[in-house]
């Protein structure tokens, strides 16, 4: 939180490490390497699509670009219409709800909204600013770097679906334009170019091209958006600590067999995020409400804990049961610790990824862990 520590990071299913300090039997190198569960990957270095815990960033940059205040509210009917029809996670939507009740209910229709009204250049700059789409750089191989759904990374996204001349054109255009767009700081000769590369874009392939349902469905956390846990986590707990972002590590400390420290890793700052304390504030409020009675969707967890604000997500996967995520920090009012989990096409994010959630910070806390309790009934 203050730090960058990582006090616990696991991955599941698990190994055996034992097995691998001897000649493996075949059936352990089937389960091991070619076993369809994967246990070898370390997955919280893997990216995921990040649902509705995307949703933050979405409300940190309207309120900093001036586009929505926290009492304006919107009627959800259950969906939105833009060409298509976007609809809400609930049917029948969610009535009437401002900035912070749309996070307390995960509001789809309140962020489709939104995310049109501010565009995807603004989201994708506040996304940046909390480290989301590069690596953490911790200290251990294999991390992904996530991805930020915007124009730019749309198009990287599809060029092995083209062939090579059509490679080469967009190769050739993005050049082109990225030279012309920083010999100009006017808005009005920007908007002119990138219109025109637009319609560059269109004419090689129609998706390419950034589309308004791109904003619209990127504005939840789904589209091209994809992310490690740490680098959620991350975002997290620079939410909760007031902007800072931290260099995660999980080696405290190095010491020989006569007690000398060899090594000590100390807190290294990456950035401090340029988001108003008040945004800050109004977002760690929208999350402490998820927690809260009677339809934040994470109500129902954390009874007898310290306060908690959270947030659910639910991130929609191709052929495949949704992903389930969850992140939080706590004490809302002094926080000192920020978590977070994703579970394999498990289902939705509050019923399945809440309860990691709260043993891990029930083990934190020193509480009763309900993980344990529930393990060890008959």
């Amino acid at each position: 939180m203050h730090s960058g520590q990582v006090l616990a990071l696991a991955s599941y299913p698990t190994y055996d490490p034992v097995k691998l300090s001897g000649v493996l039997s075949q059936k352990d190198y089937d389960d091991l390497f070619n076993s369809s569960l994967k246990p070898m990957l370390n997955r919280a270095l893997l990216t995921y699509a990040p649902g509705s815990v995307y949703k933050m960033i979405v409300a940190m940059a309207a309120l900093e670009a001036g586009k929505v205040n926290p009492q304006d509210t919107i009627s959800d009917p259950g969906y939105f219409f833009l060409g298509r029809t976007f609809y809400d996670w609930i049917s029948g939507g969610h009535g009437r709800v401002d900035l912070i009740r749309a996070i307390k209910v995960s509001c789809d229709t309140y962020f489709y909204q939104l995310g049109y009204r501010i565009g995807i250049e603004e989201i994708a700059r506040m996304a940046r600013q909390f480290g989301l789409g590069e690596k953490t750089g911790i200290e251990l191989p294999g991390e992904e770097a996530g991805v930020i759904a915007d124009p730019d990374t749309k198009i990287q996204q599809r060029l092995d679906y083209l062939d090579a001349e059509s490679v080469a054109k967009v190769k050739e255009l993005e050049q082109r334009y990225a030279d012309l767009l920083s010999k100009t700081n006017k808005e009005e000769q920007r908007r002119v170019l990138l219109g025109k590369r637009a319609d560059e874009l269109r004419e090689i392939e129609w998706e390419l091209d950034w589309h308004e349902y791109d904003t619209i469905i990127s504005s939840i956390g789904q589209g091209d958006n994809r992310f490690t846990i740490l680098e959620l986590v991350s975002y997290i707990a620079a939410i909760a600590n007031g902007g800072t972002r931290y260099k995660p590590y999980i080696v405290q400390k190095v010491v020989d067999f006569n007690g000398r420290v060899l090594e000590n890793n100390e807190p290294v700052v990456l950035g401090q995020v340029n988001v108003s304390a008040k945004t800050l504030a109004v977002v760690r409020q929208g999350m402490y409400e998820v927690t809260q009675p009677p339809d934040g969707t994470a109500y129902g967890f954390f009874v007898g804990f310290p306060q908690v604000a959270a947030k659910t997500g639910t991130a929609e996967v191709t052929d495949h049961k949704p992903h389930a995520l969850f992140v939080a920090f706590a004490p809302y009012e002094n926080p000192d610790i920020a978590v977070a989990a994703v579970l394999e096409f498990a289902g939705h994010g509050g019923t399945i990824a809440g309860p990691v959630a709260e043993d891990m910070l029930a083990a934190h806390f020193g509480l009763p862990v309900p993980g344990e309790a529930n393990q060890n009934k008959p």
